[in-house]
């Protein structure tokens, strides 16, 4: 699918004029003060507020004060972001958590608030600290010469400059690989229930706590709607969480079924596509209801063996708990700050965050060629043959990563009990709700990844989390896995798998979405409507009743 260019248009028109109205001189006055007021120390001179930078998501203006210092002041972007408030909310949490908890260099944040809070009427924000840099990683390893839009790595990178860069990330993702939650949802510090957006981020030391109270707010979600111009009432509720993986992708997959009713413009090519895309839907929900797309990769010492290392029975093993990994959509080489001499000073984009399937955080990391596979041109295929070559040297980076940590932790339990010198696997640490260091006897992260790509696991959590990545992916390396050879390819293989009422829900289903592919509309839906609709899909009532209709927004 493509992102529908109606949707899309529209609301970069609402990027462009909220930019044209954060440019007024009296707001740009009132942001000047507040994030002066909110400084460290406060106050001060105002040298110079530097040009806005635009951004995917937000906007960024750097306030320098005369003093020397700088913060930077930071909103989400109406129109790519779908849901600021829980945007900001969640961004917070997350930058003040891994900031606590890690040596990764994440800005402090000054002060945040809602929108309400906003003088300057620039919906909600946050005030932190600006971090000096001279360029990105991504920077340090991107074809500069490809005038492309495909954004790869060099081609002649020198290997040894490529595990450079690749250890920096290694030790990003192996830090917040620590970091455990006890559901699927974005983290709330208890601090900040409390009103205390103002205070400063606590220190490693402070030790803050966090719930899980609150739904993950995606990557996938925001741009289901941003791009794709899904109904936000028909996600999974604002205080929904969820306690295991097969729930959560089971609510994946009916968020792939919704995309694909509710997508007015560019969803479908013509009969034969709408076809195959219903199908793929329909099975892939099946696989997920079914547990089929979830191992225990996500339980306590999984693998056979306890936290000590001891077999455990098939019981035992059901018993055990399931658990949840920070996790953030947009990590991303250029999300990391570099100073001249190519060290990391900071890393930012902390939006889209939650603690999500522990499988997630064992998958290679999907940015190891900086493209994403779905928009490389020359498919699919020839993105896997590239990312597996560079997979072999971010391994090996990781592993030197583990090794390192693991002789820091064996250095630092010369100096403990005998009961803890038996626990040195620093590699496995990880980091409770509570912020206890706990160990445990499990395989260290650099094998988890080799076994998600060599078992195919990574094709299937990318698939789940990637709407417009779903079609290609599922029946290049999903279908076959699940549901072996495919003779005569695409739907008409898999029809003998659907129910007869799935097969007579199809042709209306198909029916509906190529007559709405004839004249481009933009359009809204009634927020009931939309609920009668997506459950008659979900359901396979679509032929029980009347349809409902959206209504033509004209612009």
């Amino acid at each position: 699918m493509f992102d529908d260019d109606e949707v899309v248009t529209h609301n970069a028109e609402r990027a462009d004029e909220f930019i044209a109205y954060a440019m007024q001189a009296d707001l740009r006055q009132k942001l000047i003060e507040l994030a002066g007021r909110h400084r460290p120390g406060g106050g001060g001179a105002v040298r110079k507020l530097h040009r806005a930078v635009r951004g995917s998501y937000n906007i960024n203006w750097r306030v320098e004060f005369e003093d020397g210092g700088s913060v930077m002041f930071h909103v989400p972007l109406p129109g790519s972001v779908a849901f600021p408030e829980e945007k900001v909310r969640a961004e917070v949490a997350t930058m003040r958590l891994v900031r606590a908890r890690t040596s990764i260099p994440v800005p402090e944040v000054y002060h945040w608030g809602a929108a309400a809070d906003n003088p300057a009427g620039t919906g909600p924000f946050i005030i932190m600290e600006y971090v000096e840099h001279e360029s990105c990683l991504a920077d340090m390893i991107r074809d500069m010469t490809d005038d492309t839009d495909s954004h790869g790595l060099a081609r002649d990178m020198p290997e040894g400059r490529l595990l450079k860069a690749y250890r920096h990330m290694a030790n990003i993702v192996l830090q917040l690989s620590a970091i455990e939650g006890d559901a699927i949802g974005y983290p709330t510090l208890l601090v900040d229930e409390e009103g205390n957006n103002g205070s400063p981020s606590p220190s490693p030391s402070s030790s803050p706590s966090w719930r899980v109270t609150t739904r993950p707010v995606s990557h996938n979600m925001n741009e289901l709607v941003a791009s794709g111009g899904l109904p936000p009432g028909l996600l999974p509720a604002g205080d929904r969480t969820f306690k295991a993986e097969k729930d959560w992708t089971s609510a994946l997959a009916d968020m792939h079924l919704a995309h694909l009713a509710f997508q007015r413009n560019d969803a479908v090519l013509g009969p034969p596509d709408a076809r195959d895309k219903y199908v793929a839907r329909q099975l892939f929900r099946r696989l997920a209801a079914s547990g089929r797309l979830t191992g225990d990769e996500n339980r306590s010492g999984a693998g056979g063996a306890g936290r000590d290392g001891e077999e455990v029975s098939e019981e035992e093993d059901e018993q055990r708990e399931e658990r949840f990994k920070l996790w953030c959509d947009d990590m991303r080489p250029a999300s990391v700050l570099l100073d001249g001499d190519e060290n990391v000073v900071g890393v930012i984009d902390w939006e889209m965050s939650y603690f999500a399937p522990a499988s997630y955080a064992y998958d290679p990391p999907w940015w190891l060629c900086l493209a994403k596979p779905e928009y490389w041109r020359p498919g699919l295929g020839d993105f896997f043959v590239g990312f597996e070559r560079y997979l072999g040297v971010f391994l090996r980076a990781m592993e030197m990563e583990e090794e390192e940590v693991a002789l820091r932790e064996r250095a630092r339990a010369a100096g403990c009990s005998a009961l803890d010198r038996l626990c040195v696997g620093a590699a496995d640490l990880r980091l409770d709700d509570t912020g206890v260091p706990a160990r445990r006897s499990s395989p260290p992260l650099s094998v988890r990844m080799r076994r998600s790509w060599e078992g195919g696991r990574f094709f299937v959590n990318y698939a789940a989390r990637k709407a417009w990545a779903f079609d290609p992916i599922y029946w290049k390396y999903i279908d076959p896995k699940y549901f072996g050879e495919n003779v005569e390819g695409g739907y008409e293989g898999r029809l003998k798998l659907l129910s007869e009422r799935e097969k007579e829900q199809m042709e209306l289903f198909v029916e509906r979405k190529v007559e709405e592919s004839k004249e481009v509309k933009l359009v809204e839906w009634d927020p009931e409507d939309a609920r009668v609709l997506l459950q008659a899909c979900l359901e396979g009532d679509l032929g029980q009743g009347a349809i409902p209709e959206p209504r033509e927004i004209r612009w």
